[in-house]
């Protein structure tokens, strides 16, 4: 089933749900993954999870001391350049 036979069939299930916790919760579901919350620096649309994601990753590399100081990263991008 591709998107766009999803989407319809979705739809039509939707349409026909009566009970609004369910609908309630479908709602919630399908929000949290419509919502866009920032952007990439390529210009792709990221959800609130996606970031809450991003933040805990960057958190753990904090954490693990994987960084980078500014002077560190100036010399790497360096041999980049020279290449």
């Amino acid at each position: 089933m591709n998107t766009s036979e999803l989407q319809l069939e979705l739809h039509q299930i939707i349409d026909q749900v009566k009970d609004n916790r369910i609908l309630q919760a479908i709602h919630t579901i399908l929000s949290s993954q419509v919502h866009i919350f920032a952007h990439s620096s390529e210009g792709k649309p990221i959800t609130k999870n996606e970031f809450d994601e991003m933040l805990e990753a960057s958190e753990e590399d904090i954490k693990k001391d994987r960084l980078l100081s500014q002077n560190e990263l100036k010399e790497k991008i360096k041999t980049w350049i020279e290449k």
